[in-house]
């Protein structure tokens, strides 16, 4: 299966740009280097050689695909019973 190699730099929120798409990726990657293997219909992040994650390309051009468990953060506020805010309480 031949691939490529390439770099990709993470943007503040977890994404990079690929095949004309935004995708997430883990929140360590937020503002950093990412190396990835680019396959037909997938990628792979690289730390070192080892594969951390794989993320199947969408069709389309200008879309973003996000996964929930890139967003740890996000999830722990969600599963919160109590909001973090005391004014969201009244909503």
């Amino acid at each position: 299966m031949p691939f490529v190699i390439e770099e990709r730099k993470g943007t503040r929120t977890n994404l990079i740009l690929a095949e004309g798409n935004q995708y997430s990726v883990p929140s360590r990657f937020a503002r950093q280097s990412v190396r990835l293997r680019r396959f037909e219909k997938h990628l792979e992040l690289l730390d070192g050689q080892q594969v951390v994650d794989a993320i199947e390309l969408g069709p389309g051009r200008d879309k973003r695909f996000i996964r929930d468990e890139h967003y740890p953060e996000h999830q722990r506020a969600g599963a919160r019973k109590i909001p973090s805010n005391p004014l969201q309480a009244d909503f």
